[in-house]
């Protein structure tokens, strides 16, 4: 709301304006009061005042005191300093400034000691300004909620002269955080840091043809795989079921709905075409006349020639009526390669899905790049769809450099948009990532030491700020060195991202890491001038230690010399599945799942294995399972051997011990993972070592359960054989 002040509290603030602060720095405001109007134009709609509030607001969080907000026409002279906002007729005189420049472009110009214009191209780009003027200066946003808000600690508020005209290289710069239940205060925290969605392009085909209207009046949209026409369970269900892409009269029905959507939401520039996440594609007669039996550069069924084609006869329909509209899209899972039959139209906007922190091996970046341009000879706008968690890794992974390189790279090749999942911490765990992520969206050349400096500077004080640089220098160095030795990024069944769920990467962490981390956030803890921030850091550090040394505790274990107690079970399976139980998740539509089945044909040394069939499984788990008796301090030595048929690459296959007190599950940092090699078709052996935890009373173990699991594949077969589980003793 626009405020008013009588005439003689105006009087009173503008005696106690210092007329000289001792530099050529403009003083807007310190703890005695603030002495700048913002004014916004007089025919300024109120969202415009909003943002101007907004700014009224941080100013009141840095001095104790509001800004005072005005229409131009009610300026005071009480406020010597005039800050006009947006479109207001002072800004007339430069709006060349902004003229040619995308939407989101933002010009700062302190002009006098008096006169401030902060104008941009769009609201959107009016409320990025703010930030960026405030951070000019010196109050920061370094992460979400009010411990992330770094105001001047001798609460001025003052701004160099400065001619600023700045545009994002990228038109969409777009991050997720998943199911966070912080997600809206790290949307915000983003949005303050030039966050923007200009394409939509995410799985949305379940949206396109809701089933509660189709399913009935249109089966044959629906997808056939495995002789049937998908069922999906409901209209929010997008991860069972993918459309028929030449099923007649698909794309007009797509096209229709798109153009009721633009009709009613005039203001939207986009819609998504997204498939489905789902791998069960269409096998109809018609589609595998399309795409001809052909995989893709993932291994897996292509269906880009059914589904490029569809995507084009929409744009056709579409782009009759709205012309300038554009339709975004997932290059990923079947549809990754780009089409080779047909030129896609220009309204289309792929998102290529890649982890390009796999850049870092050559091989792969090369293989990416070719990939790419093929991609780029479609002569469509391009978007990078990204994985740069985050919350998953226990170590921060920071590699700010190769991203600014990889961000420069693009904008060099005309990539206009990039998303990314993103999933970050909570509690502060990868610091600057966030933050340096969104500053290299707006401008990859920005530099990313200083940027780093800047953020610590910000978050601990300037004493402090080099020892905390040093600990996130150190992460950067393990994810750009060390780690690129481990087995997880050398893992042979790679898919379109890293193995979130594996920290076998803590294979190549250096022998005294945490403890030199530790002291570093120690330090930092001494020197710092927010001792609650510094606190924060430390806490997130201390939250993962335990798990990490967990992991290292198992490594040891894995290494050390055995003589064998006692065999405890041997299970051959030459009679059937013995004692064996299993279980898969329940699915929510009630179908079959997949099968656990006893073969008398196959094994690995004489016939008989378990055998688990995920065909109708969904890709969900799948785990043979049994219990063996627990005590603290025990050493087991855990073995099976399987053998894996047609998987897909991304599929999985493993061994894992957890532990139980009662029916309650310890924590996961207590479980042993071995992963099988999905490239192998020959038998081969999983093989762990354990020890029985021994935690706190409460988390004393009385059950160790062994679980031969798989999960993330419809397809194939693993047969399962010769299992062990032996008590050993630890040779000294």
């Amino acid at each position: 709301m626009v405020k008013r002040v009588s005439y003689f509290l105006l009087f009173l603030l503008s005696c106690a304006l210092p007329l000289v602060h001792g530099s050529e720095n403009i003083l807007l405001g310190n703890a005695k009061g603030n002495y700048t109007q913002v004014l916004v134009a007089d025919d300024a709609p109120e969202s415009t005042v909003k943002i101007a509030d907004e700014l009224a607001t941080c100013f009141k969080l840095a001095t104790g005191h509001s800004l005072q907000v005005n229409r131009e026409k009610d300026k005071s002279p009480a406020w010597p300093v005039k800050l006009y906002m947006g479109n207001t007729r002072q800004a007339q005189a430069f709006k060349d400034r902004l003229s040619g420049k995308n939407q989101d472009a933002f010009t700062i110009l302190v002009n006098t000691p008096q006169e401030i214009i902060i104008d941009a191209n769009s609201e959107k780009a009016l409320y990025f300004a703010i930030f960026k003027f405030l951070e000019l200066c010196n109050m920061h946003f370094i992460m979400p909620g009010a411990d992330g808000i770094v105001t001047p600690a001798d609460k001025v508020m003052q701004i160099a002269p400065v001619q600023l005209t700045s545009v994002p290289k990228f038109e969409s710069r777009l991050l997720s955080w998943g199911a966070l239940p912080q997600r809206p205060v790290w949307q915000e925290f983003a949005y303050k840091h030039g966050m923007r969605e200009n394409v939509r392009f995410h799985h949305n085909l379940h949206n396109v043809f809701p089933p509660s209207k189709f399913a009935a009046t249109h089966p044959e949209f629906f997808a056939l795989a495995g002789g049937s026409r998908a069922k999906p369970v409901s209209d929010e269900d997008s991860g069972s079921w993918q459309l028929c892409f030449s099923a007649p009269g698909s794309a007009h029905a797509a096209a229709e709905r798109i153009k009721q959507f633009f009709a009613d939401n005039p203001g939207e520039n986009s819609y998504s075409l997204g498939i489905n996440d789902s791998y069960d594609q269409c096998e109809c007669a018609n589609c595998q006349v399309l795409n001809e039996g052909k995989k893709n550069r993932l291994g897996v069924a292509s269906v880009s020639e059914s589904y490029y084609l569809w995507c084009n006869q929409v744009a056709e329909l579409v782009c009759a009526v709205y012309p300038e509209k554009k339709l975004g899209l997932l290059a990923y899972d079947g549809t990754i390669d780009p089409p080779e039959k047909i030129k896609l139209h220009p309204a289309l906007v792929p998102y290529i899905t890649y982890d390009r922190y796999m850049w870092l091996d050559k091989e792969r970046k090369s293989s990416a790049l070719a990939h790419q341009q093929a991609w780029q000879q479609q002569g469509v706008e391009l978007g990078y769809y990204d994985y740069i968690y985050g919350e998953a890794y226990i170590v921060p992974r920071l590699y700010t450099h190769h991203l600014q390189q990889t961000l420069q790279a693009a904008n060099e090749c005309n990539i206009k948009h990039f998303y990314a999942e993103i999933y970050s911490a909570a509690d502060w765990h990868d610091g600057p990532w966030t933050y340096i992520v969104l500053k290299l969206l707006w401008d990859p050349s920005a530099d990313v030491d200083a940027l780093l400096e800047q953020w610590c500077v910000a978050a601990v004080g300037r004493k402090a700020a080099p020892v905390l640089q040093k600990y996130y220098e150190n992460c950067e160095r393990f994810w750009c060195n060390e780690a690129l030795q481990s087995r997880w990024f050398n893992r042979p069944s790679m898919y379109v991202f890293m193995d979130f769920t594996s920290r076998t990467y803590l294979d190549k962490l250096p022998e005294n890491f945490q403890q030199e981390q530790a002291e570093l956030l120690n330090e930092v803890c001494v020197l710092s001038n927010n001792k609650k921030r510094a606190a924060l850091l430390r806490q997130a550090f201390d939250a993962r230690s335990q798990q990490i040394e967990s992991y290292l505790e198992k490594q040891r274990t894995a290494r050390m010399q055995y003589r064998i107690i006692r065999t405890i079970d041997k299970s051959v399976f030459s009679d059937g599945m013995g004692q064996w139980s299993y279980w898969q998740r329940e699915s929510s539509n009630n179908d079959s799942g997949g099968k656990f089945q006893y073969s008398k044909t196959h094994g690995k040394q004489a016939p008989g294995s378990l055998l688990t069939l995920p065909e109708g499984a969904k890709q969900r788990p799948m785990i043979f399972w049994k219990n063996f008796p627990a005590k603290a301090g025990e050493y087991y030595e855990v073995t099976v051997w399987c053998k894996i048929e047609n998987y897909p690459r991304n599929g999985e296959v493993r061994l894992e011990v957890k532990f139980l007190q009662g029916d309650e599950w310890l924590d996961e940092i207590y479980s042993t993972l071995i992963s099988a090699d999905i490239s192998d078709s020959n038998w081969q052996q999983l093989k762990c070592y354990v020890k029985v935890p021994a935690g706190p009373q409460k988390n004393i173990p009385e059950t160790l359960r062994v679980h031969l699991s798989t999960e993330n594949t419809d397809q194939g077969a693993v047969y399962w054989d010769d299992f062990s589980i032996k008590r050993l003793m630890p040779v000294k």
